[in-house]
């Protein structure tokens, strides 16, 4: 992995457990939630919308261009832009946000005192100044690639939003769109050539429903809450007009104007919560639900 023993930190590292109330909201009740977190530099605020952009290492000069205007524009809006400071992707869309004067986020996959990879040495130190570096690993703990894959579900679960800019099948950003799909978060992609192996992962999760992601503008529309329905009359209208699965017709029946927990759905409809999640993403994307905060869902 080419791993670097080089230390590097700006100001003093914060231990923060989970019973801490500095403890990120978003991360609390999410599947394997980290017990404890290590921060160099700072958190965003709780009520400061979180979009992650993920994807391809070797990414096209495209790839790195679009998630590095998606990175600014999102800052300018007020967003805090997340992701894992790897090459590619990452690194660009944080010098977006950077760059814009805004506010980002990185999650590694090894202790936040060590800069990995090496290559983004400028970007680290940037960081510990202007945004936020966390870890669920201990200071001194280097990079192993299984760390990489868990450490996803820290960039969905801290965001409300996923976006994957440039991924082949079987990318690990697709680890990181499974963990938001079981998180109840939203999921995005930015659309490419259909012939481009670059961009197969991401056109096919637009296939599947995922929002499609051209400029910052998709992401508010996409994340906008609508009215809230006051009855069962709108869902059912809107259901009339798409075709539902049988998941999605029984947690249908369960849900109504009043936001119900993911937990007590689960139970009453009988399947795992990491179905019902999904089940209720793709409600969302069909416009028949709406999250009303993180685990809370109700009619649309």
């Amino acid at each position: 992995m080419g791993m670097t023993t080089e230390k590097e930190t700006a100001g003093a590292i914060r231990h923060i457990e989970r019973n801490d109330p500095a403890y990120p909201a978003k991360l609390c009740g999410i599947p394997s939630e980290p017990k404890e977190l290590w921060l160099l530099g700072s958190l965003p605020p709780e009520d400061m919308p979180a979009v992650a952009i993920v994807g391809a290492r070797r990414a096209t000069s495209h790839g790195r261009w679009m998630a590095e205007k998606l990175g600014r524009e999102l800052a300018k809006l007020g967003c805090c832009v997340v992701s894992g400071m790897a090459e590619g992707i990452d690194g660009a869309a944080h010098r977006g946000a950077l760059e814009a004067g805004g506010f980002s986020l990185a999650v590694l996959g090894c202790g936040v005192d060590i800069c990995y990879p090496r290559c983004n040495h400028a970007l680290y130190s940037e960081l510990l100044h202007s945004g936020g570096i966390i870890s669920e690993y201990a200071p001194g703990t280097q990079a192993m690639p299984f760390f990489f894959p868990a450490r996803n579900r820290i960039i969905s679960g801290i965001s409300d939003l996923t976006i994957v800019v440039e991924a082949r099948e079987r990318s690990g950003s697709l680890i990181t769109v499974s963990h938001a799909l079981s998180q109840g978060r939203d999921v995005m992609a930015v659309p490419g050539r259909p012939d481009d192996p670059c961009s197969a992962a991401c056109n096919r999760l637009i296939r599947e429903g995922a929002g499609c992601c051209t400029c910052a503008e998709d992401v508010l529309e996409y994340m906008q809450v609508l009215p809230a329905a006051t009855g069962r009359k709108k869902a059912d209208s809107c259901a009339q007009s798409v075709t539902l699965s049988k998941s999605e017709q029984l947690v249908l029946s369960h849900l109504s104007g009043e936001p119900r927990h993911m937990d007590s759905l689960a139970e009453e409809c009988g399947i795992p919560v990491s179905e019902l999640a999904v089940t209720l993403v793709r409600m969302e994307l069909k416009g028949l639900a709406v999250a009303v905060t993180p685990g809370l869902y109700r009619l649309n």
